[in-house]
């Protein structure tokens, strides 16, 4: 019974490291989106003339 009980803690710590690397990859690829965009809305911004005021 004591082989079960191992064997589930490992199942257990693989699926708690499996989940915190899936948890750090998705967050990176949140902040890549996020500084896509920032740099295009920053791009288009410089790249578009400002309206006049009259």
């Amino acid at each position: 019974m004591q082989n079960a009980y191992e064997l589930a803690a490992k199942i257990f710590q693989f699926h708690r490291k499996t989940n915190i690397l899936h948890s750090v990859l998705t967050l990176k690829s949140r902040i890549q989106v996020m500084i896509e965009h920032y740099q295009f809305g920053k791009s288009t911004l410089n790249r578009w003339p400002s309206p006049s005021t009259n």
